[in-house]
């Protein structure tokens, strides 16, 4: 179930959603429900509450469309000279990947897995406000990896990147934070961080920096703050599985 506080604290932000919508003038608006939503068994009182309150009818989405929003958002990063590209979304109880076709016109979705491993789930089972320890950080990334080595084997994906055909583009709070940190952001900028390119080097070397610090050093980081310092790691550790599993020299970060 949805607890109350939560739904509260959501309701709130998207009051604040809301009041930018009708201050533009949208003429259409399709507000979504993802993977808690998809998980909870009062996700309808929630949405009639939403409904009620601030007008908005969030629709529930399945995690493959979940995936196609995401490749939709960021296909302009997509590079033509390579005929496949990984695009991945680490979100808050889920996180998709979707297998890309880049030699058409536009970029054509070949195969898609979503999992209900994002940064809040891990976080609440292993952390759940106090440190991550190591071995729970090496488990997340190791639980990761193998949800997605069948999707990776059926699709002939490390073959592919082995021959030099694959690109991979990340979005989402996770992949952002560590571009950002990497160039030492003093407050997250989107105009910096959108479209950058990060080598896993660079990548492995500002997971490995978080990995050293306690929530209080991760929290005086300008890309993460007090509110974010204890879910910072447990999306590392999905990031981390993910870059184990597909080595790619380098990713484009997609804030858009």
């Amino acid at each position: 179930n949805l607890s109350e506080k939560a739904m509260e604290r959501t309701v709130a932000a998207l009051s604040i959603c809301a009041g930018k919508i009708r201050r533009q003038g949208a003429s259409r608006v399709d507000a979504v429900a993802t993977e808690a939503c998809r998980q909870a068994a009062n996700y309808p009182d929630f949405v009639a509450r939403v409904e009620k309150e601030k007008g908005l009818q969030p629709r529930l989405i399945s995690g493959q469309e979940e995936g196609a929003i995401g490749l939709a958002g960021c296909a302009s990063l997509l590079d033509g000279t390579r005929p496949r590209a990984l695009v991945f979304d680490i979100g808050g109880g889920s996180t998709e990947v979707s297998w890309i076709d880049t030699t058409e016109d536009r970029p054509r979705v070949l195969a898609s897995r979503s999992v209900p491993l994002g940064v809040v789930t891990p976080a609440e089972k292993y952390s759940n406000g106090m440190e991550l320890s190591e071995e729970n950080f090496d488990l997340i990334a190791r639980n990761t990896k193998r949800s997605f080595k069948a999707f990776s084997k059926r699709h002939g994906i490390v073959d592919a990147i082995g021959r030099g055909e694959v690109q991979m583009v990340g979005t989402s709070g996770t992949i952002t934070t560590v571009a950002g940190l990497h160039l030492k952001l003093p407050t997250y900028d989107r105009n910096q961080v959108d479209g950058m390119v990060l080598s896993m080097d660079d990548l492995r070397a500002v997971i490995n920096d978080l990995r050293a610090r306690d929530n209080d050093s991760r929290a005086t980081l300008g890309c993460i703050g007090r509110g974010r310092s204890d879910l910072v790691l447990p999306g590392c550790a999905v990031l981390q599985g993910l870059t184990a599993l597909w080595s790619v020299p380098s990713l484009s970060v997609a804030d858009r």
